[in-house]
C-alpha cells in the first residue's frame, strides 16, 4: 500500500500493522517519512500469487560508425532484459507493482512504462487475471562509445571492426591502406634508427681511437700504430659521411611518407548508421 505524509511533521520510523474488514491483514517495518511524502510499504505476502524473475543480455551491438578529423568513433549499445513472471492461483484478479532498479546509464527501449519513478525505482502495474498468468519485459539499453585515433589504429583493431561487420567493404579498403602507409612510415623510422645507432657506435669507437693514441706517445710502436688509428679514423670519417646522406635521405622520405598518411587520414569522413 502507498503511505502519503500529509501531516507537515516528519513520521518515525518503525513498526506499523494493518487492519482490513475489522481483521488482521499483516505488518511491516518502514523508515522515516519526510513531509509530503509518498511511500510504497510491504505488510504482509499473498500466498496465491507466485513470482519469478531472470535476467538475459545481447551481445554487444554496434549502432553507428562515424569519423572525421583523424578520429573515428563507433557507437554501440549494451542491451539487456529482465522477465518478470507471475502466476494468479486465486479466483479473484491481483494487480502486482513491480519496482525494477534505475541504473545509471541505461534508459528503456521497450513497450513497457512506468506509471511512477523515483531516485531508485520505475514502478510498473502488472494485471494478472484469476487463474491465469502474466509476463513483464523490462527492455533497456546502455550506449558505449570507443574512440579510435586513425594514425594509431591496428590490424587487429580493423580485423574487428570487420568482424562485427561494423564497417563497410569499401572503408575497410581505405583502412588498410592507411595500414599500409603507416607500416611505410614505421620501415622508414627503424631505418633511421639503424643508422643513428651505426653513427653512436662509430663516435663511442673513435673516441676510443683518440685515447689509444694520446697514450701512445713515447712508445717504441708510435709511428706504426698511429698510421693504424688514422687510417681506421679515416675510413669511419668516411663511413661516417655516408649515413649521414643516408640519413637525410630517409629523413626525407620519413617526411613524405607521413605527410601522405596525414593527407589519407585527414580525407577519410563518414558517418553510417547500422541496424
Amino acid at each position: 500500500m502507498w503511505v502519503t505524509n500529509t501531516s507537515g511533521l516528519t513520521l518515525d520510523g518503525g513498526s506499523f500493522s494493518v487492519l482490513e474488514a475489522d481483521a488482521f491483514a499483516g505488518e511491516g517495518i518502514f523508515d522515516p517519512i519526510r513531509p509530503g511524502e509518498k511511500r510504497l510499504i510491504s505488510y504482509a505476502i499473498d500466498l496465491a500469487l507466485n513470482a519469478s524473475s531472470k535476467n538475459s543480455a545481447e551481445a554487444q551491438r554496434v549502432t553507428r560508425v562515424r569519423a572525421s578529423e583523424g578520429v573515428m568513433i563507433q557507437e554501440s549499445e549494451v542491451r539487456e532484459r529482465k522477465t518478470y513472471a507471475f502466476r494468479n492461483e486465486d479466483a479473484s484478479p491481483r494487480t502486482v507493482i513491480v519496482e525494477h532498479p534505475v541504473r545509471a546509464g541505461y534508459s528503456l527501449r521497450g513497450e513497457a512504462r512506468p506509471f511512477e519513478t523515483t531516485t531508485d525505482w520505475m514502478r510498473f502495474r502488472v494485471p494478472v487475471p484469476p487463474k491465469q498468468s502474466a509476463v513483464l519485459l523490462v527492455d533497456e539499453v546502455r550506449s558505449v562509445e570507443t574512440r579510435y585515433e586513425l594514425d594509431r589504429i591496428t590490424a587487429r583493431q580493423v580485423q574487428l571492426l570487420v568482424r562485427q561487420q561494423s564497417i563497410s567493404p569499401s572503408i575497410e579498403d581505405t583502412l588498410k591502406r592507411i595500414l599500409a602507409q603507416k607500416d611505410i612510415v614505421d620501415d622508414l623510422d627503424r631505418k633511421k634508427d639503424t643508422k643513428d645507432d651505426e653513427m653512436k657506435a662509430i663516435f663511442d669507437d673513435q673516441q676510443r681511437l683518440r685515447e689509444n693514441m694520446k697514450a701512445l706517445k713515447g712508445s717504441a710502436d708510435e709511428k706504426a700504430l698511429l698510421q693504424r688509428y688514422t687510417g681506421e679514423l679515416n675510413d669511419q670519417e668516411t663511413r661516417l659521411e655516408h649515413l649521414r646522406s643516408e640519413i637525410g635521405q630517409i629523413e626525407k622520405q620519413t617526411e613524405a611518407a607521413g605527410d601522405k598518411l596525414a593527407t589519407m587520414i585527414r580525407g577519410l569522413t563518414f558517418d553510417v548508421k547500422l541496424e
